[in-house]
């Protein structure tokens, strides 16, 4: 989740405000929340490029509701771990993940393409069981999570 940056995609009020859209649209231009868009059109949407590609055909889409709203907010995948805390990140997360700790490990001339990351991610494409759209995750261990441990700077500069 905040490894990665990632929206919470749960929700349970109505519209997303238009102070909302302006905060996070922010974010969004600073590499955040890359697994929620505000639109709905599939050549737009964040994700496209999984949207265009059969190998994902089976687990991402465009399902409405997210960042705690119902409406006007869009994810990839009808159910995720930033759903409701059980299953496992959607291809989308995934990608997020594996292409951060990338530039981490590599710094910013690492240059990734997202067939690398599709080759990476064969082993999680493999699981998919046929037609649970939304569902066909890595499942990871269940475990309490440790405090996060920040030394050195704060969160604001990480």
């Amino acid at each position: 989740h905040g490894f990665a940056k990632l929206a919470d995609e749960y929700h349970y009020s109505g519209n997303i405000p238009y102070n909302e859209r302006l905060k996070f649209s922010e974010l969004f231009t600073h590499m955040w929340y890359s697994n929620v868009d505000f639109t709905s059109d599939p050549a737009q949407v964040k994700w496209a490029p999984f949207l265009a590609d059969a190998r994902y055909k089976d687990e991402v889409g465009l399902f409405e509701g997210g960042l705690t709203y119902m409406y006007g907010v869009w994810r990839p995948s009808e159910n995720s771990i930033m759903n409701d805390n059980q299953g496992c990140f959607n291809a989308p997360s995934r990608y997020t993940i594996w292409y951060r700790i990338h530039k981490l490990a590599y710094g910013s001339s690492w240059n990734g393409t997202f067939e690398d990351f599709a080759a990476y991610d064969a082993v999680n494409r493999n699981s998919t069981q046929a037609g649970s759209v939304g569902k066909s995750m890595v499942e990871m261990p269940r475990q309490k999570p440790s405090a996060p441990v920040i030394t050195g700077r704060t969160w604001r500069k990480m």
